[in-house]
């Protein structure tokens, strides 16, 4: 499992980027995402060719939630 916290002069917020390897309890989180009960979004690595991709998409997020 890897983490990492990235910051972006241009994005207000803190971004917290977790890598799990493994997760027993998907099902569960699954169910917690779909029903609004967590903040995050869940992203499968392969699909990410580097970690600015993430970033970008985080930034653009917080644009449109300003307009």
């Amino acid at each position: 499992m890897g983490d990492a916290v990235l910051s972006y002069e241009y994005y207000p917020e803190t971004l917290h980027l977790v890598l799990a390897k493994d997760v027993k309890n998907m099902p569960e989180i699954k169910s917690l995402l779909l029903n609004n009960k967590l903040d995050c979004a869940l992203i499968k690595p392969c699909l990410v060719p580097n970690v600015f991709v993430v970033l970008q998409a985080a930034y653009k997020a917080s644009q449109a939630k300003i307009k």
